[in-house]
């Protein structure tokens, strides 16, 4: 099973104050937290969060890099430099950099190709404008996004790749996309990985990246192709954040309900078959019940539910390992709990000024 992966994008948000707050704030609570969690800080703060996080099982990542590995591009940060300060992660192909800063599909094949050179894992956004949604060409754009980075780098390399759709029409804009909607253009994206490597669409994770926040968490990750979230403004917040790191947890709780009731069902259909199969059918009622099931129609019908519930049964247990595990390597991270003071609500307000073209 592929790994839940929550991620906090701070964008251009910070003061050494407020990121000492909210990393405290976030490793205060992750205790309980059985997803794989990062934060992608500014590149001034990078150092502060490498040393308040060491120890734990967070995460750090950066927002951009250049595809450069040296030289004279002032202004710029290379891979190598990201790595210095024990990041792991990069975002490429934001949509912010490619609407504000005209970041090209081949721009950003460029950039995940430099991430993954250097031993960065990146964070592949890919996602459709309002416009693009509109006429119709949500998938065409996704695909073009998409098969311009495996043109350069080849289908592979998404062993240690996380992909990030984000729908843009559905950021600050006050529209939403609904988890049908987000499940849809998941699956596109598996299905396309697919159509070059199954097995590698199968293991790569794909984030939700159009405004998820503690409300929608649950339900965005409950889906089958969404694998996490990249957070922007609700990442701004520990208490929030931790939120929807802790979706997945309640995926667990839901889970471990459904396996017992499965459980509970299992023992009631064999203890039933353990008797004639005319008494069998009488447990469904007497009369046209008995008629119906019969000595042999009742054992045909038993067997086969319990075929099934047996099936579901597997595939919990499964599912509940797997959460098991998660959990145990958060355990055995030896993350230390540092107390902290709570986060002022405007600490982080997000600038929403245009920025200008570089």
């Amino acid at each position: 099973m592929r790994n839940t992966i929550v991620a906090g994008n701070w964008k251009m948000n910070a003061s050494k104050d407020a990121v000492k707050s909210l990393v405290n704030g976030i490793l205060s609570g992750m205790g309980d937290v059985s997803a794989e969690v990062l934060v992608c800080a500014p590149f001034p703060y990078l150092s502060q969060v490498e040393t308040l996080i060491s120890g734990s099982s967070l995460m750090l990542g950066a927002q951009n890099l250049n595809v450069n590995v040296s030289g004279a591009f002032t202004g710029e940060v290379s891979a190598e430099m990201i790595k210095d300060f024990g990041a792991k992660h990069v975002i490429v192909g934001h949509s912010e950099r490619r609407s504000l800063y005209g970041e090209t599909s081949e721009i950003v094949a460029k950039k995940t190709k430099a991430a993954i050179d250097s031993g960065l894992t990146p964070l592949l956004c890919i996602g459709e404008s309002l416009d693009q949604r509109e006429s119709g060409n949500t998938e065409a754009v996704i695909s073009e996004q998409l098969t311009t980075v495996v043109r350069l780098i080849g289908i592979e390399a998404f062993k240690n790749i996380i992909i990030a759709y984000e729908p843009v029409w559905a950021i600050g804009t006050g529209m939403t996309a609904t988890p049908e909607q987000a499940q849809a253009v998941h699956m596109f994206i598996r299905n396309l990985l697919a159509s070059s490597n199954q097995d590698i669409a199968e293991k790569t994770p794909i984030l939700y990246g159009g405004s998820m926040n503690a409300g929608n968490a649950l339900e965005l990750i409950s889906c089958p192709d969404i694998d996490g979230g990249l957070i922007g403004g609700a990442a701004l917040k520990a208490e929030d954040f931790l939120q929807i790191c802790k979706a997945v947890n309640m995926t667990f709780q839901i889970i471990l309900v459904v396996h017992v009731l499965l459980a509970l069902g299992l023992v009631g259909l064999i203890l039933i078959q353990h008797g004639k199969g005319a008494d069998a059918g009488a447990a469904f009622g007497s009369g046209a019940a008995g008629s119906v099931f019969g000595a042999r129609g009742a054992h045909s019908f038993l067997y086969k539910l319990t075929a099934i519930l047996a099936i579901c049964f597997f595939v919990t247990s499964i599912s509940l390992a797997y959460f098991a595990s998660n959990e145990r390597s958060v355990a055995d991270s030896g993350q230390s709990i540092m107390s902290q003071t709570v986060m002022s609500d405007d600490a982080f307000d997000e600038d929403t000024s245009e920025i200008p073209s570089n």
